[in-house]
């Protein structure tokens, strides 16, 4: 049997982690299987009693449970295992102490807005691989149908060489199209497995340029090495171009190719 929701536990100072997206018979550590992590961040005042419930939808599949936990709170890493390949969505949402379990699960969210309903999810597909591990994939949480408070940038490396285990994808963002200096921002993901989704978190307001180092062997921390490769966000005539992020806003389904 296959589900595309995991359990949600919630252990303050730990990971949370999701099992059961794949088949029900096998090990979710399998290399048939993959896992997606991140870090769920939420800035406003939590309640005792406060329960959150994280769905991982593949093919409009989904299998929903909740977990409570007291005093909760954030930001907290969440780790979804055993997932077939296969493209997905994921979101999270917190009762905050509002209302009754039985009731938070038959609100109709096609409805309208709850400002006592705290949601989140990842915008942009989530493509998993066999074996793969898609990081960073963080989510901010904010009342249902207004937008979150941190500005984000996300998107997606696209790479179609060889990925040896010691690589490392590095993210960059600077303020200038030369990208020359220290970066502003920058993200690390060992062991990418590609198509590799990323999120930049709370990010200035501002014009920002996107490029993204394939540090081969994972040796080159203060920029490039000879042997590493590079990509950056370009326009169709080939032209780096940058990003406006607006306050409150996000940016999101940048693509970025690795250059060969």
């Amino acid at each position: 049997m296959r589900f595309s929701f995991v359990k949600l536990l919630l252990l303050a100072g730990s990971a949370i982690v999701f099992t059961g997206c794949g088949d029900s018979d096998s090990d979710s550590d399998s290399e048939e299987f993959g896992t997606i992590r991140g870090t769920i961040t939420y800035e406003g005042e939590v309640v005792e009693d406060a329960v959150l419930t994280g769905s991982c939808d593949l093919e409009d599949e989904s299998v929903e449970n909740d977990y409570q936990q007291d005093n909760v709170t954030f930001p907290y890493e969440y780790e979804f295992q055993g997932l077939v390949p296969g493209t997905y969505e994921i979101s999270f949402r917190l009762n905050n102490g509002n209302m009754s379990p039985e009731d938070f699960a038959e609100i109709d969210f096609s409805a309208g807005e709850f400002p006592e309903i705290i949601t989140g999810s990842y915008n942009g597909e989530l493509v998993v691989t066999a074996g793969g591990v898609l990081e960073n994939i963080n989510i901010v949480l904010a009342p249902f149908g207004e937008e979150a408070g941190e500005n984000t940038i996300n998107g997606t490396v696209f790479y179609d060489g060889e990925v040896a285990d010691e690589d490392v994808l590095r993210g960059y963002l600077f303020d200038n199209a030369a990208s020359s200096g220290m970066p502003s921002h920058s993200i690390t993901t060992e062991n990418p497995i590609f198509p590799q989704a990323f999120t930049f978190e709370s990010i200035p307001v501002g014009d920002w340029f996107v490029s993204f180092v394939f540090d081969i062997d994972g040796d080159s921390q203060m920029g490039p090495g000879d042997e590493d490769l590079t990509g950056a966000l370009v326009s169709d005539a080939g032209v780096i171009e940058s990003v406006t992020l607006e306050e409150g806003g996000n940016v999101t389904d940048l693509e970025i190719t690795i250059i060969p």
